[in-house]
């Protein structure tokens, strides 16, 4: 899922880089949506690569514009059915810390 409002490009920040840092070598662990904005190239594993992909965002050499559903269990939606009925969340890749408003 692709979005295009700008404000969203305000949540990305150097704390969202130390968080995927902190998680990389043991610091702390990331869970959740956490965890699934943290893994920007989505192999299920937050790695160094992770990390590259925020800071060229960060100043400007690329943009994150892609955004997971995740539902009310913290999973990404593949896709939606009649029976998705649940609290979904709309979550930036990139965006560790969920500040994007």
């Amino acid at each position: 899922m692709e979005f295009s409002n700008s404000s969203y490009h305000h949540g990305i920040a150097i704390s969202d880089v130390v968080l995927q840092l902190r998680d990389i070598v043991g610091l702390s662990s990331l869970e959740g949506k956490q965890k699934i904005a943290a893994d920007i190239d989505r192999n299920d594993e937050v790695t160094i690569s992770d990390v590259v992909a925020n800071l060229r965002h960060i100043v400007g050499l690329d943009e994150i514009e892609q955004c997971a559903l995740v539902d009310s269990s913290d999973e990404p939606v593949a896709s939606l059915t009649s029976s998705t009925i649940a609290d979904l969340t709309l979550v930036q890749y990139g965006d560790v810390d969920l500040s994007a408003p």
